[in-house]
């Protein structure tokens, strides 16, 4: 169940014509909630002009579960529903709370323990609700900080192993139970010519469920493994366990030694692990139970969970879809905290996780009574679900990085204890909170009547400057927080943008229009097995574009303002995320770029370091109207 290989590479033109619909939909909301917004506010600002209640719920992405959130809409008609999008970073949300502007309810992904642990003094404790005591103990318990419930788990996605059960078939080949019978049918595959098992572990996420799965989620389950992952989620663990993550090397060890993780592993590409398996040349890959796959029509695939030792000490990986917590403000009247209680049950209720679950495979949902439907290829998975014998993810802000580096040591050869020593030395280093600068002026990060992020605009032009480059590409949740005027700490600025690297090329006016228009088509295209579009609309400096409503790019004017001709080289600077976009639709343009030296998070604190003023927000996208 990778949660990669997506085929997205279509024609610029067949995109368009997906792209109308959305794109007319998606700029009238935009559109609407500017409208609101500019419109005189009431003196009681959680009041919408029509007297409804206003609830700001802070959501992981901006567009994901449209059917989801039009069934919170609908059964909330007393009140006002704002959707914000906090990137799916709690930190994001602690940068706003600290600036007295969180939102009420909030939703989040990656759960950190240390940066959720820090964000608890703003939020309301769950532990008396009615709601709560829907919930499997053992669910629960994750998301405790200091004995008290401040969130709460959507259901669960099953990250795990997705096995070609047509080859098992064909070369009659037991489908593995644990890591001695895979280790066993991985021997066999290769001695067929075949890719035993193929998946890409670029991501942290990836590296991340390979550490916690495989042979190791069983131990989390006995007095000492609880004890450990108690104090890790606590913030008080300063080391691994040596025993535990010991046992995980082994078992990573292992797969080096019999060629199922390899260093092109380290960096594969996503799109062709998924070729691959649809061309039969791979038996096993990764995916993820909340994507649908579009591969039913090529091969029959069925998930398999994490190997343990033996058949018993196997078990499902997983996470919530997102966890929810609501903020200590909104109790601050009765009528509030009624009103987000009355939401935040509405979000959880069994049909409002039903809807969830009809976005993939199947999702697991952490309430007693509550069962989902599952597709045919998680009838593996479903004995496991019955009996309970899933482990939640554990994560703090520095899991993914830490863990994608120790994954890679592995592979390059490292001992136990080079690996362990890695892991303590990354996944429990503190950062400072030194002040990293000021600053001069304010701007928000939500989409405004142009499709132009306030945010995103200061951001891509200090990445312009930064590189030098004559025009600067980023996405647009790549402006992850509002700036506030006022002072910066080092933790602020990593609030304000996401992690990702930068890249840089010489571009012709016809390939940088080419690129503009892809930023545009796939920022409305929801990609295969994806529940959300590829990227946002596009951050732009040193370039401006006319687009009309179906997503066409009319027009394009350089750094000087005049129109952008086919010819001329222009230097052109662009984030991680719009870099992957063009290299998958298969434009041929990523072959002439070049990573910098410098990614996005370190081109802001360079510019905070100079002490300079921030630039000012401006509008870089003119939407053509209707003749």
């Amino acid at each position: 169940m990778s949660g990669s290989g997506k085929d997205v590479s279509k024609s610029a033109g067949t995109i368009r014509k997906s792209v109308a619909a959305s794109f007319i939909l998606l700029f009238a909301a935009v559109f609407a909630t500017f409208w609101y917004w500019m419109q005189p506010q009431p003196r009681d600002k959680y009041t919408a002009p029509d007297g409804r209640m206003i609830v700001r719920i802070s959501m992981y992405n901006s567009s994901a579960y449209p059917l989801w959130r039009a069934f919170v809409e609908k059964s909330c008609p007393d009140l006002a529903i704002r959707w914000e999008d906090n990137r799916n970073a709690a930190s994001n949300v602690l940068y706003m709370a600290k600036h007295n502007d969180i939102p009420d309810l909030i939703a989040i992904r990656r759960f950190e323990s240390d940066t959720t642990a820090a964000l608890c003094p703003y939020l309301a404790d769950l532990s008396d609700l009615p709601l709560t005591g829907t919930f499997y103990l053992r669910a629960l318990a994750p998301y405790q900080c200091n004995g008290k419930q401040y969130w709460l788990p959507e259901p669960g996605l099953i990250e795990g192993t997705i096995a070609n059960a047509d080859l098992f078939k064909r070369f009659s080949i037991p489908l593995p139970t644990d890591m001695p019978s895979f280790i066993a049918a991985c021997d066999r595959f290769s001695s067929l010519g075949i890719n035993p098992f193929i998946c890409t572990m670029k991501f942290g996420w990836t590296c991340c469920a390979m550490l916690e799965g495989h042979a190791i989620a069983s131990y989390f389950e006995t007095p000492a493994g609880l004890a450990w992952r108690r104090s890790f989620e606590e913030g008080t663990a300063a080391s691994v366990d040596r025993e535990a993550f010991g046992a995980i090397a082994d078992t990573l060890r292992t797969m080096v030694d019999h060629s199922i993780l390899t260093k092109l592993d380290l960096s594969s590409d996503v799109n062709a692990v998924s070729d691959m398996m649809i061309r039969g040349q791979a038996a096993m890959g990764r995916r993820s139970s909340d994507e649908l796959f579009d591969a039913s029509n090529s091969y029959t695939y069925t998930a398999l969970p994490m190997f343990g030792k033996t058949p018993s000490d196997s078990r499902l990986f997983t996470y919530p879809v997102f966890c929810l917590a609501m903020a200590k403000d909104a109790q601050s009247s009765s009528a509030r905290r009624k009103a987000c209680e009355k939401v935040l049950s509405v979000m959880l209720a069994p049909e409002a996780q039903k809807i969830l679950n009809s976005n993939g495979e199947g999702l697991i949902s952490y309430c007693r009574g509550v069962k989902m439907p599952l597709s045919a290829s998680l009838a593996e998975a479903e004995p496991l679900i019955s009996e309970g014998k899933y482990f939640l993810r554990l994560l703090n802000s520095n899991s993914f990085a830490a863990m994608k580096n120790a994954v890679a040591a592995l592979v390059a050869g490292a001992d136990n204890k080079t690996f362990c020593d890695l892991l303590d030395r990354e996944l429990f280093a503190k950062k400072a909170a030194t002040k990293a600068g000021t600053s001069n002026i304010e701007a928000r990060n939500e989409l405004d009547e142009h499709c132009c992020s306030p945010a995103g605009s200061v951001l891509s032009e200090i990445v312009r400057q930064q590189t030098g480059a004559d025009a600067a590409v980023i996405d647009s949740r790549e402006a992850a927080a509002p700036i506030y005027r006022g002072d910066f700490t080092e933790s602020d600025v990593d609030a304000l943008v996401l992690n990702g690297g930068v890249y840089a090329a010489e571009l012709s006016g016809f390939e940088l229009r080419r690129l503009l228009q892809i930023c545009v088509d796939y920022t409305t295209v929801f990609p295969v097995g994806y529940i959300e579009p590829y990227i946002d609309y596009p951050a732009l400096a040193g370039v401006a574009i006319t687009i009309k409503k179906d997503g066409l790019l009319t027009g394009a004017s350089g750094p000087d303002g005049s129109q952008l001709g086919d010819g001329g080289l222009f230097k052109t600077a662009v984030s991680e995320r719009i870099y992957n976009a063009f290299t998958v639709s298969g434009s041929g343009l990523a072959a002439k770029f070049s990573k910098q030296g410098q990614d996005l998070p370190q081109c802001v604190h360079s510019w905070f370091a100079k002490g300079q003023p921030l630039p000012q927000p401006r509008c870089y996208i003119n939407i053509q109207q209707e003749q």
